[in-house]
């Protein structure tokens, strides 16, 4: 339901223009990043040409919902009010329940030959009906954008200065936690 903040703005992508980050928009528009992405990875590789060559890769996109953590004690004090909201009730899991629809994802075997499906509540999602409420189902039709999802690809690659054909590693090393990975 974050994604419905906001679709992904391909001009702006780090929010580097001056004064033009809000934290709901950010929110928005990576959590619409992360479906996109996801559905244009199902696109270019979960086709039929890869499913033939034996190295098809497939990919979703899953809302947990509202999950009530300790990342909470990050949040303005001016949102804490809207975890007692009724709307926000109906949405609000546990971890654990929350979890449940990422453990789906990954383990149910409908899933394994396919992808390109947005989850929630633990089954695959429809659109959301026009203006829908916090508590409502469903992504907005911008989520499923296939020349947006094919510029955010391109921009992607480009980031990472690789290619947009997969796999577009980074051409620079990558550290963590003290290691250093190399991508060529």
């Amino acid at each position: 339901m974050g994604h419905r903040y906001s679709p992904v703005l391909l001009d702006n992508l780090n929010f580097e223009r001056p004064n033009s980050y809000d934290p709901r928009i950010g929110y928005g528009h990576s959590n619409t990043a992360v479906i996109q992405f996801a559905n244009e990875l199902e696109r270019r590789y979960g086709n039929a040409e890869a499913k033939a060559r034996g190295n098809a890769i497939h990919a979703s996109s899953i809302n947990p919902d509202a999950i009530k953590s300790r990342l909470q004690a990050h949040v303005k004090q001016e949102f804490e009010p809207l975890w007692d909201l009724p709307a926000w009730q109906k949405v609000t899991k546990a971890p654990a329940q929350g979890a449940t629809t990422t453990v789906l994802a990954a383990v149910e075997a409908a899933f394994k030959d396919t992808g390109g499906f947005y989850l929630e509540d633990a089954q695959v999602s429809a659109p959301a009906k026009a203006d829908p409420l916090l508590e409502d189902p469903g992504y907005v039709s911008f989520a499923f954008d296939p020349v947006s999802e094919a510029k955010l690809w391109e921009a992607s690659a480009e980031l990472v200065g690789g290619s947009a054909d997969l796999p577009f590693y980074p051409s620079f090393p990558i550290k963590h936690s003290g290691a250093v990975y190399s991508t060529r």
